[in-house]
């Protein structure tokens, strides 16, 4: 409730001073494709994939090299909408397939922060964190007035995120034709929304459902997005790098629809990724080829692309090698536009980066997934286990490496001493074994706690309820 009261408050004040103050904002179009490693683009060194239009975003806007997130899917999107880390906000592995569980709507988003100073939002893509026939109000919870969405399952069914999509707009569920591609439908919608708020700021927030399997070719796109394999690739990395390629031509769509409405210069696009490319797909870099690391405690697993582009405000043709996490998303954008944050934020706002302005840099990062941890500097790495490693990022053979090291017992120490600042042993884990006898980690968020406790209760008075009636 109190968070709710928060919402509530913050939008009460600056309702009056948004309409006034809009015209000075930028529009922001935050894009995260699914299961995309930093390794994928061809402006992170990727010699297989063709990827021409964020090539040419990196050229006109800022690449980070040192871009982190947690290395799986759940964890990652909740942080980045929230600026809170796993942890903290209870999802630290993938979401839970029970009817009742979503992301509590009390929780804020940046979807809430940029519709309380007057932004027209939009969502596209995958969502995931909970059932819209169960919750048909969340994304406008979140501050969401218009979307198209994969509906992920309806009534207990799954349904594909591409051909033949089960789709979740205007408060419907439709399932499209055979020949249909998801995508084409999530992007459409975006494009629609710029058209219809061209002349006032707006935030997209677009979650992609490429390039996450089944890796499946996209339409009309084989012989362009294959022109760079070596052609002795397997079905599933031929496919993968059609589905970055229609990606890249996503992002191309939006680009031309920016400069068609003179808008390009005025827009914040950020693009990035939710966690690591999918195991069982290589990538080829000019060094050295990457496996896969999604779901994995490694670089491969953690390091996304993070490009950002904003003509009228961020250098063109600039490589920052400094250390930024998806946590520190909702901050950032919070400065850029002008609202304080939740005083349970936990990431820092960055925005100096891409000014090239003073401000406070973040010198480490912390990825959490399930029971596991690691902090990292530009130099060293130490997981919770102990295990210190050398994983330069001087280049992407240092990097990927996984070297350990016993090496360097002072700058060892210096990471567990971060390391003990985030407190783990707040957020314990219970432990239970899976069907085939394997240990299982389960977490337990505050918030499924105090929805059991509260169904215990509840429980509790019907059963005294029911036994004052007998008597």
């Amino acid at each position: 409730m109190r968070r709710l009261f928060y919402i509530c408050i913050t939008l009460a004040i600056c309702a009056f001073w948004a309409e006034a103050f809009s015209a000075n904002r930028p529009n922001v179009i935050l894009l995260m494709a699914d299961d995309m490693g930093a390794e994928a683009l061809g402006c992170y060194n990727n010699i297989m994939c063709n990827t021409p239009n964020m090539d040419r975003l990196a050229k006109e806007g800022m690449v980070f090299e040192n871009a982190y997130t947690s290395p799986l899917c759940t964890p990652t999107r909740v942080m980045l909408m929230t600026g809170r880390y796993p942890q903290k906000t209870g999802f630290r592995q993938l979401v839970s397939k029970e009817l009742d569980v979503r992301m509590p709507k009390d929780f804020v988003t940046f979807g809430n922060y940029f519709k309380s100073v007057g932004y027209a939002t939009a969502i596209a893509g995958k969502w995931q964190l909970g059932y819209f026939d169960s919750y048909p109000d969340m994304l406008s919870e979140f501050g969401f007035d218009d979307y198209a969405m994969w509906v992920w399952r309806w009534h207990q069914k799954k349904y594909s995120r591409y051909y033949e999509p089960g789709l979740w707009m205007d408060g419907e569920f439709t399932l499209a034709k055979p020949e249909d591609y998801g995508p084409d439908f999530y992007s459409a919608r975006m494009l629609e929304f710029i058209d219809k708020n061209k002349k006032k700021p707006f935030f997209i927030y677009y979650p992609m459902a490429l390039t996450h399997d089944p890796f499946e070719m996209p339409p009309d796109c084989e012989a362009e997005a294959t022109k760079f394999l070596k052609g002795n690739e397997d079905e599933k990395n031929k496919n993968f790098a059609g589905m970055v390629y229609y990606t890249d031509k996503i992002v191309g769509q939006l680009m031309d629809k920016l400069e068609e409405h003179g808008l390009a210069d005025n827009t914040l696009i950020i693009f990035t990724g939710d966690n690591g490319t999918k195991g069982s797909i290589t990538n080829r870099l000019k060094t050295v080829e990457i496996q896969g690391g999604k779901s994995q405690m490694t670089e491969s697993g953690a390091r996304v692309p993070f490009i950002v582009r904003w003509p009228a405000k961020v250098e063109a043709g600039v490589r920052s090698d400094k250390i930024i996490g998806l946590v520190d998303v909702v901050p950032t954008l919070n400065s850029i536009i002008g609202v304080e944050n939740d005083e349970l934020v936990d990431g820092l706002d960055l925005s100096h980066y891409f000014f090239g302005t003073d401000g406070k840099d973040r010198d480490h990062i912390f990825i959490c997934l399930a029971g596991k941890y690691f902090v990292r500097d530009h130099r060293f790495r130490l997981d919770q286990d102990g295990r210190f490693y050398d994983a330069s990022n001087e280049s992407d053979v240092t990097r990927y490496s996984e070297k350990e090291t016993t090496d360097f017992p002072e700058r060892k120490q210096r990471l567990q001493d971060i390391m003990d600042t985030y407190e783990m042993d707040k957020y314990p884990f219970s432990r239970k074994t899976d069907k085939a006898g394997f240990p299982e980690i389960r977490f337990i968020p505050e918030w499924k706690i105090e929805v059991d406790l509260k169904k215990e209760k509840r429980d509790e008075r019907r059963a005294k309820a029911a036994l004052e009636n007998q008597n």
